[in-house]
């Protein structure tokens, strides 16, 4: 969506929340020229003439809104459940809210265990120096296959 909308109109909205986002409202998008489509496509599409530009570029914007319109109705933005798997972005690790998802993942995940033993184990977790040490911007797999391996 922050491809071909303005950040405006996607302010603050996570989730479930972009749903309702009106994708198709030309207000809401951003002109050509802000249009994100990459260094390669605006060099190709330089080399066009301005009709043939401006009709990739309605094809382009045409592709974004189908595209977002498609995912606003499929996807599961409001399931509690992929939200609170959220809380295992690295860069999510050492922030307090992510107590709450840490709980209701053991629930449903594994309703077997004790809670407040998992809740420990993610504030130890949280606490220690060496997982600090990761580098959060690896992909999400090598992050906790490396935090695994300590």
């Amino acid at each position: 969506m922050g491809r071909f909308l303005k950040p405006t109109a996607l302010e603050g909205k996570y989730g479930a929340a972009l749903a309702p986002v009106s994708c198709e409202d030309v207000k809401l998008q951003l002109t050509d020229n802000e249009l994100v489509i990459g260094v390669q496509t605006r060099k190709a599409l330089a080399c066009l003439n301005p009709a043939k530009e401006r009709l990739a570029l309605l094809g382009i914007r045409a592709f974004y809104v189908a595209t977002v319109s498609h995912v606003q109705l499929r996807l599961p933005l409001g399931n509690k459940l992929l939200r609170d798997l959220g809380c295992l972005n690295p860069l999510k690790r050492d922030r307090k809210s992510t107590d709450a998802s840490i709980q209701n993942l053991t629930r449903k995940l594994q309703p077997q265990l004790d809670v407040p033993s998992v809740l420990d184990e993610w504030k130890l977790l949280q606490a220690d120096q060496e997982v600090s040490e990761v580098d959060t911007n690896w992909q999400i797999d090598h992050y906790w296959n490396a935090v695994f391996l300590l």
